[in-house]
């Protein structure tokens, strides 16, 4: 159950639980700067914060590397055209293999057991689903991350059950994520169709 009669225990699961908020807000978030930055927000908490107080080397080494990752993400995004933003280029490819290299070395250097590498294999996931592009399947990874993660909280000792209750609640989180994002594209696809009729009378009139 972990020690809640210390203080610092307390405040690494509080600064925990502010990461997970972050964390779940990124499902509900449609432009992709603002999800990295979202998500460099989550793992500052969380990562640095939280795992400094409690003591988990392997994960803060993991969110260390995931933090820089998406910065760079950020800024290289940034500085791109707006026609190769949305789009998957070499460059892009070489820095995931960087950062999949670096998550290994990481976890293979600060490991206590094989059950870090369930962490280290659910940021595996996660810095895919960041890497690519598109918001769907940013998603639907969400999903695995999540497998993952809870696997490490049940079995590290002792178990981690606040972690595993924030685990689930970001699993619902995603679910309604990818509801609200199903139903948005419902709406745009009605209106594109709605909108159809308009567009060819107004062709058809200018011939």
């Amino acid at each position: 159950m972990g020690d809640w009669s210390s203080l610092t225990y307390i405040f690494g699961q509080v600064f925990m639980m502010l990461s997970y908020i972050c964390g779940a807000a990124t499902y509900f978030i449609r432009r992709r700067p603002l999800l990295l930055v979202a998500t460099i927000t989550s793992n500052i908490l969380g990562g640095i914060i939280a795992f400094s107080l409690l003591g988990e080397w392997s994960g803060l080494g993991v969110c260390a590397v995931a933090i820089v990752r998406d910065t760079v993400s950020y800024f290289v995004n940034q500085k791109r055209k707006e026609e190769e933003k949305n789009k998957i280029t070499k460059l892009d490819c070489l820095w995931l293999a960087v950062w999949i290299s670096a998550l290994i070395v990481i976890t293979v250097f600060t490991q206590n057991g094989i059950l870090s590498w369930f962490y280290c294999f659910g940021s595996l996931v996660f810095t895919i689903s960041i890497w690519q592009k598109n918001l769907l399947v940013y998603k639907l990874l969400g999903l695995i991350v999540g497998v993952f993660w809870i696997i490490y909280f049940v079995y590290v000792t002792p178990p981690n059950f606040f972690g595993i209750i924030l685990e689930s609640v970001l699993r619902l989180a995603v679910i309604a994520g990818l509801i609200i994002y199903f139903v948005n594209a419902k709406k745009e696809k009605s209106k594109q169709i709605a909108a159809e009729p308009v567009k060819e009378f107004k062709e058809e009139n200018n011939q």
